[in-house]
């Protein structure tokens, strides 16, 4: 932001120093401005920031320029939405889908070369796991995406092995140590063979040939991490300009240590290296390679494609994007996965959601996935059903976890003032019996038992259902409870579906609860986060099309369960979909939302999407419901948390121009859309009007060469060039915030010492895009509300419960709903026109915007806010000048810039036709920093009419520490105010913040959020 000028101190008219004006008005947003400020040229800051100085009162003069026209309703993303009880969604066994993104390493006829960290998901998926993938090869030329070829991978064809740096990075074991013990992780696969050698790597990062493999046979015992593993490792100093790369090729650095040998190690069970050093003074250290394979057969880390190239242009060229999609029916982690992540989580990573083993390793117990028949009776079935083979005697179970006690907030807890009904569809190869239970607090050996109940299976499918009511509420800090799905073999078991969900609403549709929820909020628009971040294991589009229930990563969640619930509650399509879908799913996509279908004239075959929709009940096209459909690719595809659905930079292949992730990303956005305008029904039902695209940009980056920025221009017909907006937290590089005062009135600070100034520098570049004749987009926020900081992200070390609660309690309070709506308002002012709450969704911690409905279901203060504007304040929103304000200024705070003379109240305003709504939010605390201050602000407003018929005052106030987290003990009150509280003035009239007005005596009360709203307005 601008810095304070080096002004003269003479009082003005309105009795602020010119210096103090220009500080201020470095604070507001320059729409708001009008013709009282004029900026200077920054000048250099004063030796030490003044202290923070308070005093005066707020007056503002609300005028009748329209600074952002038809302000809608705030928007806000989801995440999993609709009945279920249990956390995942239940389990409909559908396939999981092998998609994945590389970018090709070098030229090739028919075989692509890929980083081998990339292609084995850093040492994760074994050879052949990529056999049989469909794979596209997509390729920019002339500032376009072609898709150049489609093929698969050869049988064989996946080859993905050789040597693994087991210390990492530019970790060495000494040049002078002669033996080591470690070398496996504690979760690797038992019984199985590594190879391992050392390499020479010299003071410039050459490294040397390696020295004869030797082999490890790990025993079946457990292994345990060596004591002081890591101890008398060095670290590979590297010189800027002077090393070579990391692996050069072989010979080329020193020569590697004789005698290599190993044993296992008696304490710990890890191999016991030992060899002679190597004499040459230029090594700096040896590296410990590991491998699964026998070195002998290496082969490197490629794709070697089914097909012949046909011409020039399907040959693989350096830099080509690679995308890989392929459908797991069976998955082993013997096969698929190597030997390092054997007993660690990741192996589950491509099991069937609701089967937590693999099916090759009992003889006595395997699964499969099976199709079902196209007659099946299974309503909703999706591709495939469980298939259980149990060969022997024994009991065999689904018995997940599902429930915890209300002292916690990660596991939901059964109400015992509601139903709730336990379904699945199942059939057996003979009669069988199927018992199911509640296991932990509920456990029908226990106090507070639920009833079992047993379901006599035949071979035909049916559908099972029971009702359980729970006896009690579990209260306390007990374990986390399940349920037990179980039979008795030996007998083969069908299997799909398998939920819990309240009594009161069918699966995956709203509750009575969420239904308030939702139609409260009033959101313009409800973004779809659960359709995203699905990594590697994803879903396909057929399975995007299918009921709720029947897809992989998402659980549950499928678009016309979605599109559904957004037509109940009256919210636009935000469509985040992942962007690894072939061309044909693209025009799956359009014709399932667009396409009309006749069942007189139509069929399957002509239009089998349409017609998938129509079987699912719904007899019109889903893109009839709404008059704007959003959507956005992927989330967040700067951030590499979300790999592999991000970009990167690639070259121009006809000019061999290098290109940014950030242009690459606007160019792939058009290709996208090119897919979509294939369709004919793209044009035809008006989706070329109706669909808006979205554009996820990168808030720290406000300069022209931002992410963003760059990757707008480089899609004209994208509409939305969308950031975050979070009030701290781990977006914004600044920890978790506590109860102090000092938080609290940083969170309070946020959009005037942080926001306004990234608002201006995105609409500053905008205005000069479309100066240039460009700029057909508008900037809006994808993420935004109260920021929390998260145990491992931006390094941020693991949090104790009670910082975790102290940072809910927090961010959570008046103080942030107040700051939270300024900050929704400030973006609205600079001509944000999409601004979203992350996220609509229960619960305690983090993002949520809602209490569990154990607690009563309220919202959280945050989202107090944004529904009440959503309710009462939308329109056109009004340009308002700050005449005079108490002030602040504030140190820099880690990545937050220093504020000065930073106003402690802020008004907004938008007008409907005759009706004005006035906001006024105060961004000061009591007794802080001023201990004898009561945080009051004196307050008056000029108002651009002279009369109004109606005045309703909706009012949050209180201490602004307070919080609703275990009830809602703050809430907005309606207060019916006499038309008299205006006072005349010339050209309009003037509310004076008092007793009379709804607000104190004393004027705006701390951290306080008023709406005034002025009806029949003359």
């Amino acid at each position: 932001p601008p810095r304070r000028a080096a002004c003269g101190s003479a009082p003005t008219a309105l009795g602020m120093t010119m210096a103090t004006k220009l500080a201020l008005a470095a604070t507001i947003p320059l729409t708001l401005a009008g013709s009282l400020w004029v900026v200077l040229p920054a000048a250099d800051p004063p030796a030490a920031d003044p202290p923070p100085v308070i005093a005066g009162e707020a007056r503002f003069r609300v005028g009748t320029q329209v600074v952002n026209p038809g302000v809608e309703a705030f928007t806000a993303t989801t995440d999993r939405i609709g009945n279920s009880f249990l956390r995942n969604g239940g389990y409909g066994f559908e396939p999981p889908q092998l998609r994945n993104k590389f970018t090709a390493a070098a030229d090739g006829e028919n075989s692509i070369a890929i980083d081998r960290t990339r292609l084995t998901g850093y040492d994760s998926y074994r050879e052949g796991i990529y056999d049989g993938a469909e794979v596209l090869i997509l390729r920019i030329v002339d500032k376009k995406f072609r898709l150049v070829r489609r093929d698969r991978v050869a049988a064989g064809g996946h080859k993905s092995s050789g040597w693994v740096n087991k210390l990492g990075g530019d970790k060495l074991l000494a040049p002078t140590a002669a033996a080591y013990t470690g070398g496996l992780e504690t979760w690797s696969r038992p019984e199985a063979p590594y190879w391992f050698t050392l390499v020479s790597v010299d003071k410039q990062g050459r490294q040397g040939a390696p020295a004869a493999a030797i082999r490890f046979d790990r025993s079946a015992n457990p292994v345990k991490t060596a004591k002081g593993e890591d101890e008398g490792l060095v670290n590979l100093q590297r010189q800027r300009g002077k090393n070579t790369a990391p692996v050069a090729p072989e010979g080329s650095g020193p020569a590697a240590p004789t005698g290599l040998a190993v044993a296992t190690d008696d304490a710990t069970g890890q191999p016991r290296f030992t060899w002679t050093p190597a004499s040459d003074p230029v090594v700096a250290g040896y590296r410990l390679l590991r491998s699964d394979t026998d070195p002998a057969s290496h082969a490197g880390y490629r794709l070697d494609l089914a097909g012949t190239a046909s011409s020039a242009d399907e040959h693989i060229r350096a830099g080509d994007m690679v995308i890989v999609r392929k459908e797991l029916l069976a998955t082993s982690r013997r096969t698929h996965l190597t030997n390092r992540i054997y007993d660690a989580k990741a192996h589950r990573e491509f099991l069937p959601e609701g089967i937590d083993f693999h099916a090759d390793e009992d003889p006595a117990l395997s699964w499969t996935l099976e199709p079902h028949a196209a007659d099946t009776p299974v309503v909703g079935g999706g591709q495939t059903a469980a298939r259980f083979d149990i060969r022997d005697g024994r009991e065999f179970a689904i018995a997940p976890y599902a429930y915890g006690p209300s002292s916690q907030h990660w596991w939901p807890t059964f109400l015992p003032d509601r139903d709730y009904t336990v379904e699945f569809w199942a059939k057996a190869d003979k009669p069988l019996t199927v018992t199911f239970n509640l296991t932990g607090f509920y456990d029908p050996k226990g106090k507070n038992v639920v009833a079992p109940a047993t379901f006599a299976l035949t071979t035909a499918w049916q559908r099972f259902t029971h009702t359980i009511r729970v006896p009690v509420r579990y209260d306390g800090n007990g374990s986390i409870g399940g349920y037990k799905l179980a039979v008795t073999g030996p007998a083969t078991l069908w299997l799909d579906n398998l939920r819990i969900v309240e009594a009161s609403a069918p699966y995956a549709a709203l509750t009575p609860d969420d239904l308030r929820m939702f139609s409260e909020a009033r959101v313009s628009a409800i973004r779809t986060h659960a359709f995203i971040k699905t990594g590697t294991s994803s879903y396909s589009m057929t399975q995007l099309l299918a009921p709720a229930g029947a897809i992989n990563a998402t659980s549950g969640n499928t678009l016309p369960q979605t599109l559904a619930i957004m037509e109940q509650v009256k919210a636009r399509p935000w469509l985040q979909v992942e962007m690894h879908m072939a061309p044909e799913e693209w025009l799956a996509f359009v014709e399932y939302l667009a396409a009309p279908y006749n069942p007189a004239v139509d069929t399957p075959t002509t239009k089998p999407w349409a017609a998938r929709r129509h079987a699912q009940g719904r007899t019109q096209p889903w893109s009839d419901a709404f008059d704007r459909i959003y959507l956005e690719i992927s989330n967040e595809t700067w951030n590499g948390l979300f790999r592999p659905w991000t970009f990167d930079n690639m070259k121009d292949a006809a000019t061999g121009a290098e290109l940014d992730r950030g242009t690459v990303y606007g160019l792939f956005q058009e290709w996208f859309i090119d897919q979509l305008a294939a369709s004919p029904w793209w044009k035809q039902a008006g989706l070329d009007r109706k669909v808006e695209f979205v554009i996820g940009g990168w808030a720290t980056q406000t300069k022209p060469d931002g992410y963003g920025q760059r990757a707008i221009a480089a899609s004209p017909r994208s509409r939305h060039m969308t950031i975050a907006a979070y009030n701290g937290g781990w977006d914004e590089g600044e920890g978790p915030m506590t109860q102090s005062d000092a938080s609290l009135q940083r969170i309070l600070l946020f959009a005037a010492q942080v926001g306004s100034a990234r608002s201006r520098d995105f609409a500053a570049y905008l205005a000069a895009e479309k100066t240039a004749g460009r700029g057909s987009y508008v900037n809006g926020v994808y993420e935004a509300g109260p920021g929390y900081a998260l145990s491992g992200l931006n390094n941020q070390a693991q949090m104790s419960p009670e910082e975790v609660e102290g940072q809910a309690k927090a961010m959570k309070s008046l103080a942030s709903g107040t700051a939270t709506l300024d900050s929704f308002l400030e973006k609205a002012s600079q001509g944000f026109v999409l601004n979203n709450f992350f996220t609509l969704a229960r619960g305690r911690t983090h993002w949520v915007s809602h209490t569990d409905v154990k607690l009563g279901g309220h919202p959280h203060l945050p989202f107090a806010t944004i529904q009440l504007f959503n309710r009462e304040g939308t329109g056109d929103l009004l340009g308002v000048e700050v005449l005079d304000a108490p002030r602040i200024s504030m140190p820099a705070f880690k990545r937050r810039p220093a504020g000065k003379d930073m106003p402690l109240a802020m008004t907004y305003a938008t007008r409907s036709g005759d009706r004005v709504n006035l906001f006024v939010l105060s961004r000061r605390l009591d007794k802080h920093p001023d201990p004898a201050s009561d945080g009051f602000t004196p307050t008056t407003i000029e108002l651009p009419f002279a009369s109004a018929g109606k005045v309703t005052l909706h009012r949050l106030t209180g201490d602004p520490r307070t919080h609703n987290l275990d009830a809602e003990t703050v809430r907005i009150e309606r207060i019916e105010l006499p038309a008299s509280i205006l006072a005349a003035r010339a050209g309009g009239s003037a509310l004076r913040l008092d007793a009379a007005s709804g607000a104190d005596a004393r004027g705006l009360p701390p951290a306080a959020t008023l709406l005034y709203v002025f009806e029949g307005t003359k």
